[in-house]
This record gives C-alpha cells, structure tokens and sequence, in this order.
C-alpha cells in the first residue's frame, strides 16, 4: 500500500473528513488520474479497512460509521473535481 493509502487509511481510521479529502486532492495534484487514484489509494485503503473489519479489528458501528464518512469524503472529492479546478481530469 503507498503512502497515500496508508495516509487516506489513517484520516478514515480517525474518522478525520478534512484530512481525508486533502489526502485525494493531494492524490490529484501527485498522480494526475482520477482511475489512478482509485487504485492506488482508494481501493487499498477501502481494502484494509475490510480486512480490518474482517479480523474483529474494526466493530460493526465503528466499521459503518467510518465507512458513512468514506462516502461523504467521496461526494466532497467528486464535488471538488467537477468544480473544474482539475481541467485534465
């Protein structure tokens, strides 16, 4: 997992929404491709968080409750994205 995985794991795992966002804009700005950033940060990331969940590290609410601000953090990323500050995208 790359570190901006591992940083988007981390900001989820606190269940920080800021963080978690400029880690995907960040993600933008490094790797340049949006299908890229679902694979090399957010797909590894989600994966953990189930394996997590997985091996009894995550509770049920917990593991509901950090994946309800992944999809808010996803709905912020998507939202800034079709702003068109990202015209390559």
């Amino acid at each position: 997992m790359g570190p901006h995985a591992e940083e988007l794991l981390t900001a989820l795992l606190v269940r920080d929404h800021r963080r978690a966002l400029a880690v995907l804009l960040r993600g933008i700005e490094d790797i340049g491709n949006l299908d890229d950033i679902e694979e090399l940060v957010i797909a590894p990331a989600v994966t953990r968080l189930g394996q997590l969940w997985l091996r009894g590290r995550l509770g049920d609410a917990e593991f509901e409750q950090i994946g309800t601000l992944a999809e808010r953090v996803e709905r912020s990323f998507r939202h800034h994205l079709a702003s068109g500050r990202y015209p390559s995208l």
